[in-house]
């Protein structure tokens, strides 16, 4: 089996916008197990610039370019929501394994052609989830498998973030934005993967807009064909915040300031009991995209089991579909 210490994934990004350049090159270049040895950007001036800032081999302006270098090994979908489809697509003809950033694109249908083409190649295609590798979901998980809290009742959460500039893409409507496309996709999977059942009945609203623009806020209300419940809301209104809470017939599981990176070393959970006991649990944070970029090459490279298949987008992207049939119906 290839050691990847000695012999790392070679990978190309499409797209090195802010995201690339806050979140991955700065972790992703002192990892062992994964080399990214070219860029793409619509500049070829900034790719040459972040190429040399990173020491990155390869510098390109064109998706051809990259997809056609025989160094690169797979690709990571770094670009606009409204571009993942087309650069998947590419990838998926060129036979070259793919983490796609979240949200896989911006329709069920759109999903569907994307891990059709995949699927036909034999291909590996991953989606940037990575909340399913957080240390604290991965025990949340646990303890709802394992009957901790009792029979679920309920699952909650919230995420709010004031990040993105006015003028950024994510605003335009139809563009794959939108506090429920960028933000609340993470939630439903994140509900999905913690409770192993798919939202089957959804009720949204969100704050009035411009038209022509992208929600900024929404709340969101459906239902596990179990009978348990969700909520949650996200928004680009405020600083960060977010967490979750789980409610059982016998504890509820409370966690604050879980769902994005940390720089702590611990994170804390915390079991409360219907009688009013907390019983704190801490666990050992990691760095969310070192673990993704990690878990990427051992599932191409070693054919180790996915935790992040793109297949779980499209139970996700169904929901988001869902919710906004119902804000369309409202409005």
């Amino acid at each position: 089996m290839r050691d990847l210490k000695k012999f790392p994934l070679q990978l190309g990004v499409l797209g090195c916008g802010n995201f690339l350049l806050r979140r991955v090159l700065p972790v992703v270049k002192d990892m062992e197990t994964v080399k990214i040895v070219c860029i793409q950007n619509r500049s070829l001036e900034k790719a040459r610039k972040i190429a040399s800032e990173y020491e990155i081999p390869y510098a390109v302006s064109e998706r051809r370019e990259l997809l056609e270098n025989p160094a690169v090994e797979a690709v990571h979908i770094a670009s606009p929501n409204f571009l993942h489809e087309e650069d998947a697509l590419a990838c998926a003809e060129a036979g070259k394994p793919t983490l796609c950033e979240k949200p896989l694109s911006i329709s069920v249908d759109s999903v569907k052609r994307m891990l059709l083409a995949f699927r036909d190649r034999a291909v590996p295609f991953l989606v940037g989830h990575h909340l399913r590798l957080k240390p604290a979901i991965l025990k949340a998980k646990e303890l709802v498998r394992d009957g901790t809290l009792g029979r679920i009742l309920h699952l909650r959460a919230y995420y709010y973030s004031q990040t993105i500039p006015a003028n950024n893409w994510r605003f335009n409507k139809g563009n794959g934005g939108g506090a429920l496309q960028e933000i609340g996709v993470h939630l439903v999977d994140l509900m999905h993967f913690i409770i192993g059942e798919e939202i089957c009945d959804v009720h949204a609203m969100s704050m009035p807009v411009q038209d022509g623009e992208a929600e900024r806020m929404i709340a969101f209300q459906g239902q596990f064909p179990s009978g348990a419940t969700v909520s949650f809301e996200c928004a680009f209104e405020r600083p960060y915040y977010s967490g979750f809470e789980i409610i059982g017939t016998t504890a509820r599981l409370v966690s604050c300031e879980s769902l994005r990176q940390t720089l702590e070393p611990i994170e804390s959970l915390c079991i409360v009991s219907n009688s009013g006991e907390k019983l704190p649990i801490l666990i050992e944070s990691c760095d969310l995209y070192v673990e993704e970029f990690k878990h990427f090459a051992e599932s191409v490279v070693q054919k180790i089991p996915s935790l992040l298949p793109a297949e779980i987008s499209l139970a996700s992207q169904k929901v988001i579909d869902m919710a906004y049939d119902t804000i369309t119906k409202r409005n």
